[in-house]
């Protein structure tokens, strides 16, 4: 797996990675906009806290912390993205090559459909 130098979310996968075969995310873009809302995010410098909700209460002992990329990523997703348009996006505003891009995209969509399971 070839990890964008920027992006600590995905060097979290690498933990999972031994126990999943992640090839193509079971999550995607248009999935995880219908999820946003049961999140509450805050921004800690350059990094993205979000806190999973249960009945409209935040779940302060699940809280995540996003990096720079996988906050970019987060910000980004709106209700008519495409995983390509998401990974053009990433691409244009970190500088790396596409493979790249599509690999920490299904990384973070990997991991948070993880999260979101749990």
């Amino acid at each position: 797996m070839i990890i964008c130098k920027f992006c600590v979310f995905c060097v979290q996968i690498l933990a999972f990675k031994s126990r999943l075969n992640i090839q193509k995310p079971k999550m995607d873009i248009q999935t995880l906009y219908k999820m946003k809302s049961k999140f509450v995010a805050r921004k800690v410098g350059n990094e993205l806290i979000i806190v999973p909700l249960t009945d409209n209460v935040a779940q302060m002992s699940e809280l995540f912390t996003l990096n720079e990329t996988a906050k970019f990523l987060w910000e980004n997703i709106s209700e008519h993205a495409s995983n390509e348009d998401i990974e053009k996006l990433l691409t244009d505003e970190f500088e790396v090559d596409a493979e790249t891009t599509r690999r920490d995209v299904a990384a973070f969509l990997s991991n948070m459909d993880i999260l979101l399971k749990k």
